[in-house]
């Protein structure tokens, strides 16, 4: 009789640690300075002593601890089922103190390696803040549609229009590891790990997720089965969060800074595919009717059949989109950010009048259209 007592008290013991060490973890995330602090001491170690481990493993850890730990889930929640009809009431304590021990240790692990780091100090990349007249928007906007035209080509593209990746996933791995020496180390994790290619990626492919990242395992994770012009940029995102940046806008605008100053023609090429919406939008603030058209008319239609083709292959997987998109949502809002719309690049306007009229300008340009500036001015 007296080993259950022992192991339920066993139990009990282990659920005061965990919440205990996660209320202090919440408080540590409460201020800036404590959340830096503790992104590049306790968070780094993590990193820096499991990362070159599982980066010799080809396929990804997460994948499988995840998979295990559900189906053991799914397996205890039966057991509890089973031993409440039987009225098995002790059974029934133990299994679910069991369940909500491995659930709590779980998140508190995962929140000291990723979720404080979203509280940390604002990203060091240079951004362009100086004023910029409307009337320079349209030879700014040229000047890059010209490059990404043509960077396009000196590419290949399928029948259907999708681009065709020259390399391959452990080379684009070199290439981005190598671009990311550009970045400091003082903000950056130091490893660069390889971005590895989701074992489940025809499920991640109907919840329209194109990659990811686990802090618990180091990894960074890319959905291999889309298309070719997002993969580049992906990755970057996802190496951007398996060196300490967690906040999504954040992790965009690394990708964006990594892949927009490569020389390389694939790579730069997914950062203006996956960019070049905000640097077009400015068009809408000159004043000039249909300007913004104007402009994508000098899109070359290779580039454009590119977008139309790989609109029409996420349209074949939208039933489970707006699920993932609620559950993303959650996990965002919950940690202090601003749900799925951080992973949009807008910039700030109001309306004011102009020689009569009510027009909108910009307050503040995004942080995509602040990086163009900068490499443009430069």
């Amino acid at each position: 009789m007296s080993q259950p007592l022992i192991k339920i008290n066993s139990a009990w013991i282990l659920l005061m640690v965990w919440v205990m060490t996660f209320g202090l973890l919440y408080f540590i995330s409460l201020n800036v300075d404590a959340s830096e602090l503790w992104t590049q001491t306790f968070a780094r170690w993590i990193q820096l002593i499991l990362g070159p481990i599982i980066n010799l493993i080809p396929f990804s850890i997460a994948e499988w601890v995840f998979g295990i730990t559900v189906a053991y889930l799914i397996v205890s929640l039966y057991k509890t089922i089973t031993f409440t009809f039987k009225r098995s009431w002790k059974r029934v304590g133990t299994r679910l103190l069991k369940i909500v021990n491995i659930v709590g240790l779980t998140v508190t692990f995962y929140f000291s390696t990723a979720g404080i780091a979203y509280q940390r100090l604002p990203l060091p990349l240079s951004l362009y803040e100086q004023p910029v007249e409307k009337s320079s928007f349209d030879s700014i906007i040229r000047y890059f549609i010209d490059d990404f035209n043509a960077t396009a080509s000196r590419l290949t593209f399928d029948e259907s229009g999708l681009l065709i990746s020259p390399y391959s996933l452990q080379e684009i791995n070199s290439l981005l590891a190598e671009a990311f020496t550009s970045l400091p180390e003082d903000y950056f994790t130091s490893l660069t790990p390889n971005v590895k290619p989701m074992l489940t990626s025809w499920l991640f492919t109907e919840f329209n997720i194109t990659g990811v990242s686990i802090a618990i395992t180091t990894e960074a994770m890319v959905n291999q089965l889309v298309p070719w012009s997002s993969i580049p940029f992906t990755m970057a995102h996802e190496l951007a969060h398996a060196k300490g940046v967690m906040r999504e806008e954040d992790a965009n605008l690394v990708a964006l800074y990594i892949t927009l100053q490569s020389s390389n023609d694939f790579i730069r090429y997914s950062g203006y595919f996956s960019s070049i919406s905000s640097l077009l939008n400015l068009a809408q603030y000159t004043g000039i009717t249909n300007h913004r058209q104007t402009l994508v008319n000098l899109i070359h239609p290779t580039i454009r059949n590119n977008f139309q083709a790989y609109n029409v292959f996420w349209q074949n997987y939208q039933w489970l989109n707006e699920l993932a998109r609620a559950v993303n949502d959650f996990y965002l809002r919950i940690l202090g950010n601003d749900g799925v719309i951080s992973y949009v690049d807008e910039e700030e306007t109001e309306t004011t009048e102009e020689d009569g009229e009510i027009v909108e300008v910009i307050v503040s340009f995004s942080p995509y259209q602040k990086l163009y500036f900068s490499h443009f001015f430069k």
